[in-house]
C-alpha cells in the first residue's frame, strides 16, 4: 500500500527546506555579528554551498576578514548561480571599491538598480553609501 508515497516525499522536503532556513539564518547571524570564521564553518556546514545566498555570506566574511582573492571566488560563485542576485552584485561593489575599483563599483551599483528595478531598495542605498565615502559594511 503505497497511498501517499508523494506527500510523505513532499513531509520531508519540507522538513528539510526548513532546517536549512533555521540553520542559515543562525549562521547569517554569527556573520553578522562579526564571527565570519565560524559562520563560514556553519555555512558550508549547511551542504548547500552552490547556493547564492551561502556563497554570497561566505564572500561577505572574507572580505571582512581582509582575505579579498576567497572574497572574489565565493563572490563569483553566488553569481555563476543566480545572475540577478542583488545582495551579491552590492557586496561585490563594496568589495570593487575596497580595491580601489570605484568604475566597477558604479558598473554594479548600475547592475543592482537595473535588478531592484529602482534606486530605494536597501542593496542600492548601502552600495551608493560606500561609494559616497559614507559608509562602510
Amino acid at each position: 500500500k503505497k497511498i501517499d508515497g508523494g506527500a510523505s516525499e513532499q513531509k520531508r522536503q519540507q522538513e528539510a527546506d526548513a532546517k536549512f532556513l533555521r540553520d542559515y539564518r543562525a549562521a547569517r547571524q554569527l556573520i553578522l555579528a562579526g564571527n565570519y570564521e565560524a559562520g563560514i564553518a556553519a555555512m558550508h556546514a549547511l551542504g548547500r554551498d552552490e547556493h547564492p545566498d551561502v556563497a554570497n555570506y561566505i564572500g561577505y566574511s572574507y572580505r571582512r576578514m581582509g582575505n579579498y582573492e576567497q572574497s572574489k571566488v565565493w563572490y563569483e560563485k553566488a553569481l555563476a548561480s543566480d545572475p540577478n542576485h542583488v545582495r551579491t552584485w552590492s557586496y561585490y561593489g563594496m568589495w570593487q571599491m575596497e580595491q580601489g575599483n570605484r568604475l566597477k563599483a558604479l558598473d554594479d551599483l548600475k547592475k543592482v538598480q537595473l535588478i531592484c528595478g529602482n534606486t530605494a531598495c536597501e542593496e542600492y542605498r548601502e552600495l551608493k553609501a560606500v561609494i559616497d565615502g559614507k559608509a562602510s559594511y
